[in-house]
């Protein structure tokens, strides 16, 4: 799986940009937008690491 999970990764952006307006945004100074913004990969730990690590930022 970890080899798939850049691929997943950009379909899950893909997805996550075509949701409607409607939708409410997280709040810009909350964790989930803190932390769970930012989309870019660790390439030393790689994919699943870099995913892990920002999940556990945002709901601890």
């Amino acid at each position: 799986i970890a080899r798939h999970f850049p691929a997943m990764l950009k379909a899950l952006r893909i997805r996550i940009a075509g949701l409607p307006d409607s939708l409410p945004l997280a709040e810009s100074d909350g964790p989930i937008h803190k932390y769970l913004g930012d989309l870019e990969i660790d390439e030393d730990e790689g994919a699943i690491f870099t995913a892990n690590r920002q999940w556990e930022r945002a709901f601890q």
